[in-house]
């Protein structure tokens, strides 16, 4: 984790000397994706895209984020599902050792 918090601050100081270097976007956003942090990834990329409206790894690692957020939202699903399923059962478990 440290490491890509030092990248993003390495990304940070890059761009604040020049904001329209795309390559510390790219990497800031790879950076970000490491962390999940998905919504300033795709900010990173956004910007690129407006930098370079034709830069390719910007377009296809977009798409991917894209991928990557709704399999988190998936997994996210199905945890909630099985803890839920799990709650029910314990209760149906206790219920019955209560009864006996």
């Amino acid at each position: 984790l440290d490491k890509f918090e030092e990248a993003i601050k390495d990304c940070n100081k890059a761009i604040s000397l020049d904001a329209t270097y795309t390559k510390s976007y790219l990497r800031r956003a790879t950076a970000y994706l490491a962390l999940k942090k998905f919504d300033d990834a795709k900010r990173d990329y956004e910007e690129v895209l407006k930098l370079e409206p034709e830069n390719k790894t910007a377009r296809e690692d977009l798409k991917k984020l894209d991928q990557i957020r709704k399999q988190e939202v998936t997994n996210i699903q199905k945890n909630t599902n099985n803890c839920y399923n799990n709650n029910n059962n314990n209760k149906t478990y206790n219920n019955r050792i209560k009864t006996s």
